[in-house]
């Protein structure tokens, strides 16, 4: 009898870093009945998800190693059809987005309370039932607040220092004119995110988070439409564009710039944050990709080209930056569309310029 109760419970994994919350919620869980497997980071997950059954999948978005947009996505990959729940201290309407649209059913805010944390947890598995009234809300308890609420205070903080950090830089930045142009006082803003310096690192956190899920749901998309066809020229394309995209498509890309141009001369951020949250994941994903294309590439020759490309991206973001207002005839790489052609064009002639060459030698 235990044997057969044990089969049809709900397989869930929990990924979180920090110890108490996933013993505690491990405790919540298996006392509602689900067999609970807990993780403290991605990668481990990963690899008992790719062997056993897992009927959800609840994590946390801020890990050491593995982002929680690569692991989201990467998860989707091994299991399509498992619902993905967030729970993260650091909710935002951005944030939410980005996860959403990498493939999460649901964002949901730390701390989490018991009884409204059980009653979405079962609306994923689908084994909540209506009519039992111990599955309502508790009457001392509050339910678990959704990172959908865009007029929050703590995003409204988040969205005017975004733009004062992005337009004058952290120096000129303060607290008292955040606060001014969020409708709040300084004490708000210091109990939300403790300082300046860790209200900077959350807005770059949130941008980073939004670039990364932005570019790996697309890159998917267009990687998993290309599967039997992959080629070189179209796959460096479609990169390219990508890669551009985050930056120029709209206002929001633009901020990103400037908040990038800003850190690069005055640097505030954790060392390895920036690397950790964006370029590793698209990294990993792309070089595989670039491996597929052509075989004969080492992984770490792959890494290598695709260092190139990125630089002449970044290269060309600043360079059309900076000579902005100027005649196209005059300075020919404001031209978008040709420039884009052109650096597909030598990465392509230069990944098999260097094949040629790594094949004579051997």
């Amino acid at each position: 009898m235990e044997r057969s109760q044990q089969k049809t419970k709900p397989h869930v994994f929990f990924v979180d870093d920090e110890p108490k919350i996933c013993k505690v919620t491990q405790e919540t869980l298996e006392r509602a009945g689900m067999a609970v497997e807990c993780f403290a980071d991605g990668s481990e997950c990963l690899v008992q998800l790719s062997r056993r059954r897992c009927d959800l999948l609840i994590m946390d978005m801020q890990m050491p190693g593995m982002g929680g947009i690569e692991l989201l996505i990467e998860a989707k990959r091994i299991a399509p059809k498992m619902p993905v729940l967030i729970v993260t201290s650091y909710a935002d309407s951005s944030t939410a987005s980005a996860a959403i649209e990498a493939g999460a059913e649901y964002v949901i805010e730390k701390p989490l309370y018991k009884k409204s944390f059980l009653l979405k947890v079962r609306s994923l598995l689908n084994v909540i039932s209506p009519t039992n009234p111990s599955l309502g809300w508790g009457s001392s308890e509050r339910p678990v607040r959704c990172s959908h609420d865009k007029n929050g205070l703590r995003e409204r903080i988040l969205d005017v220092a975004t733009t004062l950090f992005a337009e004058d830089g952290f120096h000129k930045t303060t607290i008292r004119e955040i606060a001014r142009r969020a409708h709040c006082n300084i004490s708000a803003a210091n109990y939300h995110f403790h300082g300046k310096e860790n209200l900077y690192v959350e807005v770059f956190r949130r941008q980073m988070q939004m670039l990364a899920g932005r570019r790996l749901s697309r890159m998917e998309r267009e990687l998993s439409g290309r599967e039997s066809r992959m080629n070189v020229e179209a796959l460096i394309g479609s990169f390219a564009e990508i890669f551009l995209e985050s930056f120029v498509a709209d206002a929001r890309g633009s901020q990103v710039m400037r908040l990038m141009m800003h850190e690069k001369q005055e640097p505030h951020l954790p060392q390895g944050l920036f690397l950790r949250e964006v370029i590793q994941p698209v990294r990993r994903i792309m070089r595989q990709a670039l491996v597929r294309a052509c075989p004969q590439l080492s992984q770490t020759n792959a890494d290598l080209c695709l260092h190139s490309i990125v630089a002449q991206l970044l290269n060309l973001l600043q360079a059309q930056d900076l000579f902005k207002g100027l005649d196209e005839k005059e300075m020919p790489l404001l031209n978008r569309e040709k420039s884009l052609e052109h650096i597909v064009r030598f990465s392509v002639g230069g990944i098999r310029q260097y094949l040629d060459c790594s094949a004579k030698t051997h």
